[in-house]
């Protein structure tokens, strides 16, 4: 036993002196704003949409209207939620 842990002890050791130091960047970002002239156009204009069939890799594209304009809001999601 004490054999064995004079071993762990060594790899232990050996491990300690080979650890690489993983820089952290945690700060806060300070508050800014990105400036833009007032919009009253349309700012989004989407006509055709392509998508990909999960099992037959084949690509369909569709015809699609969708316009987003000022302070509208829209929510893309997927099969896995995102």
């Amino acid at each position: 036993m004490r054999k064995i842990a004079k071993k762990m002890r060594a790899e232990v050791e050996f491990a300690e002196e080979n650890k690489v130091e993983v820089r952290r960047d945690d700060a806060t970002i300070k508050s800014f704003t990105i400036p833009f002239e007032n919009f009253t156009e349309d700012m989004i204009v989407i006509t055709n949409i392509s998508l990909m069939h999960p099992n037959l890799h084949e690509v369909n594209h569709y015809p699609f209207d969708l316009v987003v304009r000022k302070k509208q809001k829209y929510l893309l999601t997927g099969p896995n939620g995102l």
